[in-house]
């Protein structure tokens, strides 16, 4: 049985906050009790957790990410679970060249409440193709919002 050093990851966004989204599931206490939690009853011991609060899903220049990423590369952590594959981030392309570069590093990533795994997809030789779908959807979602808010912006500085 593999020991693991886990990183938990956290984020919170400005979106999340002005759609009404700060609320017990979502904040950034709330994510970080949950993935304790969930590393408690798995037995595994938390070596940091990470926080990105109020920063956009749809960069990974961010603070705490960068943070979680150099502890990675230097060994600190082996594992990295987030509560979905929305906080770890909003952009399909850099979020599978994050995930590919956990798994050349032998970093297992776990999505909780998107059911995705890693080490399963590793073990069972099968390409989940429900994780690239929930990316592009939740780009997708922060490109809409983005718009919407832009366009509210023009309407009202008319």
């Amino acid at each position: 049985m593999t020991a693991y050093s886990v990183g938990t990851y956290s984020r919170l966004s400005r979106e999340d906050l002005k759609n009404g989204k700060r609320n017990a599931s979502v904040s950034i206490e709330n994510q970080k009790a949950m993935l304790q939690q969930y590393a408690d009853d798995k037995g595994w011991k938390v070596h940091k957790a990470y926080i990105d609060d109020d920063v956009s899903g749809t960069t990974f220049d961010r603070e705490g990410f960068q943070e979680m990423l150099e502890d990675v590369k230097d060994g600190k952590i082996n594992c990295v679970i987030t509560k979905d594959l929305s906080r770890f981030g909003r952009n399909f392309t850099e979020a599978a060249l994050h995930r590919e570069a956990f798994d050349r590093y032998g970093v297992r990533y776990i999505a909780i409440h998107d059911n995705h795994d890693s080490l399963h997809d590793k073990e069972t030789r099968e390409f989940n193709i429900t994780t690239p779908i929930k990316d592009l959807v939740n780009e997708m979602y922060a490109s809409d919002v983005s718009r919407k808010v832009r366009n509210t912006k023009k309407l009202l500085a008319d």
